[in-house]
């Protein structure tokens, strides 16, 4: 965790809010994920019984008998099918917003490396290869970037799998 700080400590507080801003959106497309995989669940539970109620368990038993008539499920299937819709639709919205955040950041990076590099005197610039700056601005930005998207993706894949454990746990 304190490598995450101390990366956290390189961005501006303007590149720090769109991460949080991303991470809202994560938390918002694993509520989404839980439940579009609940109402698949309360599907094929309904259709392998075969429509009978006697054998529902868990969080089924709970709710009323009268969801499975025939518009109910017409009703459910649109909604399942809008929840799909919806969180698919935010993926590429957050694919998206995640690629310009990320470049920006890389960018920035890349400026602060750059503007670091000239302050330096000029003994100390020319006892290294030029090529070694150019390759220190392009690379540092770039693993930064990499290490905070495999990072946003650690906690997109950790809050999926929480929420799909809870939803194991309230159907059985």
């Amino acid at each position: 965790m304190s490598e995450l700080s101390k990366a956290l400590k390189l961005l501006d507080k303007k590149e720090k809010s769109k991460i949080y801003i991303l991470l809202l959106i994560m938390i918002i497309l694993s509520f989404l994920e839980f439940f579009s995989l609940g109402g698949v669940l309360i599907f094929l539970n309904y259709f392998i019984l075969e429509g009978s109620q006697e054998n529902i368990s868990g969080i089924l038993s709970k709710l009323d008998s009268n969801i499975f008539s025939e518009t109910n499920l017409v009703f459910l299937s649109i909604v399942i099918i809008s929840i799909f819709f919806f969180k698919n639709s935010l993926t590429i919205l957050n694919v998206s917003f995640s690629t310009n955040v990320l470049n920006s950041i890389r960018i920035n990076i890349s400026r602060k490396l750059y503007k670091g590099y000239l302050t330096e005197d000029i003994i100390g610039l020319q006892k290294r290869n030029l090529s070694t700056y150019l390759r220190n601005i392009n690379y540092e930005g770039h693993a930064f970037t990499l290490y905070l998207r495999e990072y946003l993706n650690y906690i997109l894949q950790f809050l999926t799998l929480f929420f799909i454990l809870v939803l194991s746990l309230l159907y059985n």
